[in-house]
């Protein structure tokens, strides 16, 4: 039973951290939107 709720826990831990990474992200998107960015293509490059 130690183990399994060793590997319980892990796992658990995990889900916790993808989850933060996932908000994290979702705030990244969110303030890159809310810059109004524009993105121009040149034959040469990619400027913002």
């Amino acid at each position: 039973p130690g183990k399994a709720n060793v590997v319980a826990d892990t796992l658990s831990r995990k889900s916790l951290h993808m989850s933060s990474l996932m908000a994290k992200e979702l705030e990244l998107i969110k303030e890159f939107r809310d810059l109004n960015l524009v993105c121009e293509r040149t034959t040469r490059s990619v400027k913002l």
